[in-house]
């Protein structure tokens, strides 16, 4: 009696199990017409539902295909977008303490406190210099900072490096008493 196992392909198993869950055949004359055991039907029925997912790869790599992805550019633009507003709102607005507080380990509050007044003048030059140099401070870079104020680069790099090199109240120091100048002169 020659017992040689019969090899069933993937297409023949998930035939097989078809009939079964589809047709409703009983197992036993499903396994009674292939000649194999039910042992051996319940363990292609377990690799099916353990490994069903793979079926549907392919259509989940279309939906993603489909979805829109943003670029790198696009996130860039973005990005200086959101940087460009908080320059702007701190150059032509009226900028608050909540909007310099996360650059408050890198200066005081008496150095936040005089960046406020400064950009709080009336005098556009120093507004754009303070805000500058607080868009240096957040990590802002600098070609976005000088499109934004039109500014050329080299100016906003040279206020940056000043006040990296000087310090707050040193280098706002001479702004900051022209402002007050300005402030007694208008009352």
């Amino acid at each position: 009696m020659d017992k040689r196992r019969k090899r069933f392909m993937a297409k023949e198993k998930v035939r097989v199990l078809r009939r079964h869950l589809v047709e409703k055949v009983p197992v036993s004359d499903v396994c009674d017409e292939l000649g194999v055991q039910p042992t051996q039907f319940y363990r292609w029925q377990q690799q099916f539902f353990e490994n069903g997912s793979v079926a549907f790869k392919k259509e989940d790599r279309n939906i993603e295909a489909t979805k829109p992805r943003s670029s790198k550019r696009e996130q860039a633009e973005r990005s200086e977008a959101k940087h460009g507003e908080w320059i702007l709102n701190l150059t032509y607005g009226q900028p608050s303490y909540s909007d310099l507080v996360d650059l408050h380990p890198k200066m005081s509050e008496q150095d936040i406190d005089m960046c406020l007044e400064c950009l709080s003048c009336g005098c556009l030059h120093v507004r754009k210099r303070v805000a500058s140099i607080l868009a240096s401070l957040n990590g802002i870079p600098c070609h976005v900072t000088a499109r934004y104020l039109h500014l050329s680069r080299s100016t906003v790099y040279y206020h940056s490096k000043e006040f990296e090199r000087k310090g707050c109240s040193t280098y706002l120091r001479p702004w900051h008493q022209s402002t007050e100048n300005v402030r007694t002169k208008s009352i």
